[in-house]
């Protein structure tokens, strides 16, 4: 998403948080719950790292040495937080 980012004029929501996963956890999580024949319908897989779009992207930007157009804070913060604790039980 870095790359995306990078090609626009401005970030909005610049304090909003972001919820993203490693493709790591991902196939983790799809292996534990084929081999475990889990019956459970829904899963929320996420990181536990929820930094602010602005903190996020400009730690990962600076890694790859791009230029981040400016970020616009938002006017009306949703705040929103997906929690994957479901599957962290899962995966113990």
């Amino acid at each position: 998403p870095v790359y995306f980012l990078a090609r626009r004029e401005v970030i909005e929501d610049a304090d909003e948080p972001v919820n993203l996963v490693q493709g790591a956890t991902v196939c983790k999580a799809v292996l534990k719950i084929l081999s475990d024949k889990v019956n459970t319908a829904v899963f929320n897989v996420v990181d536990n790292d929820h930094r602010s779009k602005e903190a996020f992207y400009t730690a990962v930007a600076e890694e790859r040495n791009l230029l981040l157009p400016p970020f616009l804070k938002s006017k009306k913060t949703m705040n929103r937080i997906v929690l994957g604790e479901k599957i962290k039980q899962v995966l113990k």
